[in-house]
């Protein structure tokens, strides 16, 4: 495997930035329809995050303090609506990230991959969610042995290869034309396993990258003030973010040609 040669194909990919539009513009829509609220006193007023915008103090104990079963019914209904609008967003990346590979690869277009590949995608994203269950139970475990920051770590590596095996998934998908999660899945695990000093190294290249932007945004959210800079600033992650997110996919479309093509040999 060529490793310069994937990040290379990977940037050239990537660089097409409208395949990436559609993902930010489906994630921006779902951001303001959890907002919206805040923006009055409407059927869906969620007051946690009215007083929270106004700044109020212990807004938390004067909400249960004053209204318990206002307090535990809206927590309620705002979890269960933050879980629904994370599964949007996560059905939102299976659509379109088929689509992206696809018009990489240049198999189909754009929106025909994204149809393609969608139903697949869903049935892969619940396998990588259970075993991601499963890597932060063998986390909490490793944690209650070996103490907090030892079962901390293990839990953010076992996720980030999950995470890694989703994307070899989706990149599989594309270039072998297969649609079955668990093939996919199998595929995956064998390209990342065969090819470890590569498929880890663009892993970790694209994990520094994420933590570059949430680093900058932790300087950046303390010395901008005003509603449109910080609005302007938080899109600005959210993009940047989600082109990093493309970027490793585009990454593992590259290895996934490279190793499909030296099989065919």
């Amino acid at each position: 495997m060529n490793i310069l040669a994937a990040i290379v194909g990977g940037l050239k990919n990537a660089s097409r930035f409208r395949l990436v539009l559609p993902l930010y513009l489906g994630v921006l829509l779902l951001s303001l329809i959890q907002i919206w609220p805040l923006f009055g006193n409407t059927a869906l007023y969620n007051p946690v995050l009215g007083a929270l915008a106004d700044h109020t103090a212990d807004v938390f104990v004067d909400l249960v303090t004053n209204a318990p079963d206002a307090a535990a019914s809206t927590a309620a209904a705002w979890s269960g609506l933050t879980l629904l609008l994370t599964l949007l967003v996560g059905a939102i990346y299976n659509l379109f990230s088929g689509g992206m590979l696809s018009a990489w690869a240049g198999t189909r277009s754009f929106w025909a991959g994204s149809r393609y590949f969608f139903l697949s995608f869903m049935g892969l994203g619940f396998i990588l969610g259970f075993l991601l269950v499963i890597a932060i139970a063998i986390g909490a475990g490793i944690g209650v042995a070996f103490g907090l920051t030892a079962g901390s770590i293990t839990a953010i590596i076992l996720a980030q290869l999950v995470n890694l095996f989703g994307e070899y998934a989706r990149a599989a998908a594309v270039t072998q034309n297969r649609r079955n999660p668990l093939l996919l899945l199998g595929s995956a695990i064998r390209i990342v396993l065969r090819n470890r000093a590569g498929t880890l190294s663009l892993a970790l290249i694209g994990l520094a990258l994420h933590i570059g932007v949430a680093l900058l945004y932790s300087t950046l959210t303390n010395r901008i003030t005003g509603f449109p800079m910080t609005i302007l600033l938080e899109q600005g992650v959210v993009l940047a973010w989600l082109w990093i997110k493309a970027l490793r996919l585009a990454w593992a479309l590259s290895v996934t040609s490279q190793v499909t093509v030296e099989s065919a040999l």
